[in-house]
């Protein structure tokens, strides 16, 4: 089973070095103990079909470029059919970051994410792309503000989750593990894409940022 893959890109040993970094419900919290790897709890919530704390749990634990990457992905297989101009600037200018993770390319994102409406799905990415730097102050501010560590993972989770509510809502379960399957693969090293699936970016249908290499070791 896909869910019982090895899973190198997380760093963390425990998955509640991992859950800190947000609420567990109490179904999900009684599947928690010390010694459960994320890998292993992975699997424990989706078969408990705890699929928010499953996305939550790969949002925080993978390295902030391929949770940046997961999200885009999502985001794109949902919004297929309704990007608008604006919300298609806002997912380019993240999956920009991932690709070419500068500065200036982190601070675009950003300011492609406030251009979109306040909650808006396309703008999810960009804003987890912008919050995965060290300074979140306006640029040339003179003082810097740091994001919390965990902003962009809740960004991530929150792109992973509306987009499997938006995709198919009748099918919001089937949506959640494909979405968590993709997440999965990217932690396993792989780029995340379904073969329908076409990079935004590359010619290849099969490259992404962990098929490139340009992720970080």
């Amino acid at each position: 089973m896909l869910e019982r893959r090895k899973l190198p890109k997380i760093s963390a040993a425990r998955a509640g070095d991992v859950c800190v970094a947000f609420e567990l419900s109490e179904q999900a919290a009684r599947l928690l103990d010390d010694e459960v790897t994320p890998a292993e709890f992975v699997r424990k919530l989706i078969d408990a079909e705890c699929y928010a704390e499953a996305v939550s749990l790969i949002a925080h634990a993978l390295p902030k470029r391929e949770a940046v990457w997961w999200s885009c992905l999502c985001a794109r297989d949902a919004l297929i059919d309704h990007l608008s101009a604006i919300g298609l600037t806002a997912l380019a200018a993240a999956e920009t970051w991932v690709y070419k993770p500068t500065e200036e390319n982190r601070r675009a994102a950003g300011t492609a994410a406030t251009a979109v409406a306040t909650g808006s799905l396309a703008g999810w990415p960009a804003f987890a792309a912008f919050w995965a730097g060290p300074d979140i102050s306006p640029q040339g501010a003179g003082v810097m503000v740091a994001p919390a560590e965990h902003m962009s993972g809740k960004a991530v989770t929150t792109a992973v989750a509306l987009a499997a509510i938006r995709a198919e809502p009748q099918k919001i379960g089937e949506t959640f593990r494909r979405y968590l399957a993709q997440g999965i693969d990217i932690a396993a090293g792989g780029s995340g894409r379904q073969p329908s699936q076409q990079s935004p970016r590359a010619a290849d249908s099969n490259a992404g940022p962990g098929k490139v290499g340009i992720m970080p070791c």
